[in-house]
């Protein structure tokens, strides 16, 4: 189980899949549904697992693990080697750390190839109220053209952000903390701000805009990172077996 924890926690760092690995057990041949490179397969490397495609490591953001290779994680009963051994979690997250966790569940549903983003609305009296992903208007399926990493600038133009359709759900200062799994664009912090959300906690910097210091900054927004030990402490949520025991 610990490293299906590992696995979220790096993409926390740096969100790609190649660096992950499991213990699936057989090999299974799969197919990945959003770039449809097959056939995929589970290689041993260094007593590692990695993912594959016919021409090495596949690397597409994309790529989900099927619910077998979860399960498989979770009968291993593999604890992660920095946690504690204790089969039962004595500690409660934090209302920041309970919103950054769902932003990576939340992420999930994204249909984005390249960059997966995710939302979590928190209303000042703790209440969840909405979680959102990026991708196209409902109904749409993503043409094959987005899929090609040549064609990511533009593609990117035609997507929705989690933002957007996170405060397209709630109303105009209902919303004070939002968490994220990246940080925003620029574009997404003047929808924030718009919307008079106070607090914005998230999980790893956005490699491709450093605007929002300073633009929340003048805003007087409170925007942070979320600290190491918060960090540690989802990533040893995760780590229980005992909490996906229902999976099993």
């Amino acid at each position: 189980m610990g490293e299906m924890a590992d696995m979220l926690i790096d993409q926390m760092m740096d969100d790609e899949w190649e660096n992950t690995w499991y213990e699936p057990g057989p090999m299974r041949n799969v197919e990945c549904r959003h770039c449809h490179k097959q056939p995929l397969y589970w290689r041993q490397v260094n007593n590692s697992w990695y993912l594959f495609s016919k021409n090495g490591i596949h690397t597409c953001n994309g790529y989900e693990p099927p619910i077998e290779v979860m399960k498989s994680l979770l009968k291993m009963n593999k604890i992660n080697k920095n946690v504690s051994r204790s089969p039962v979690w004595d500690e409660r997250l934090t209302i920041e750390e309970y919103g950054c966790m769902l932003s990576l569940i939340g992420k999930g549903r994204s249909e984005d190839c390249f960059t997966r983003t995710s939302g979590v609305a928190i209303s000042k009296d703790k209440r969840v109220l909405g979680i959102s992903y990026n991708g196209l208007k409902s109904g749409m399926k993503v043409p094959t053209w987005m899929k090609d990493p040549n064609n990511r600038a533009e593609k990117s133009d035609y997507y929705l952000h989690a933002e957007d359709n996170l405060f397209s759900l709630i109303k105009k200062g209902e919303c004070d903390l939002l968490c994220l799994n990246i940080s925003p664009c620029i574009s997404c912090c003047r929808t924030i701000a718009a919307n008079e959300v106070k607090h914005v906690v998230y999980l790893k910097k956005y490699h491709r805009c450093d605007k929002f210091t300073e633009f929340f900054k003048f805003y007087g927004i409170d925007c942070r990172e979320m600290s190491v030990t918060s960090k540690s402490n989802i990533s040893r949520y995760l780590s229980r077996q005992s909490n996906f025991e229902e999976l099993l």
